[in-house]
């Protein structure tokens, strides 16, 4: 994983994206974050989050799924073919994690099978998508005490973690 990322790198590219090893057809996740993606169909707004093995817990992408469902958006939950994303299934897609907060992803570039890297341009390739742009604001508000989460469990109390000791 470490060279894969090493040689990204050297070759202009920030983040690596890992699919499963065993058909490299399925999306795992990013080399630092979650992968997130969301599909608007109809004016009804998914969340899609990757399912596999391999994937690494998020509290950070337990609480965006907690936010979108709040805002009435629908959460899928499943294996995520790569040739969806290549075939423009997602209207958006962001990485998701403690460092990263929700970082939206403009393009994935990758090899094909004749050897030549294929660039996929997100929404318009240029701006974070605004169902993403949303969550980032709606997270940070939370995070911040400027509105309550929409799921109690997942925030410390606002007298904080030692609210019985006396400064």
């Amino acid at each position: 994983m470490f060279r894969h990322t090493a040689a990204a790198k050297k070759a202009g590219f920030g983040i690596t994206l890992h699919l499963d090893s065993a058909t490299r057809s399925f999306i795992d996740e990013f080399s630092t974050a979650n992968f997130l993606g969301v599909k608007e169909r109809d004016g009804k707004k998914t969340l899609v989050v990757p399912t596999s093995p391999s994937i690494l817990g998020s509290i950070t992408t337990k609480a965006i799924a907690d936010i979108a469902e709040s805002l009435g958006w629908a959460i899928e939950r499943r294996p995520l073919p790569f040739q969806e994303v290549i075939d423009g299934g997602l209207d958006e897609v962001a990485a998701a994690g403690t460092a990263a907060a929700v970082t939206a992803v403009r393009s994935i570039s990758f090899e094909n099978e004749a050897g030549e890297v294929q660039k996929i341009k997100i929404g318009n390739g240029e701006t974070a998508g605004p169902n993403f742009q949303q969550i980032l604001q709606e997270l940070t508000a939370i995070q911040s005490g400027i509105q309550p989460a929409p799921n109690s469990d997942w925030v410390w109390p606002a007298a904080g973690i030692d609210s019985e000791r006396k400064l």
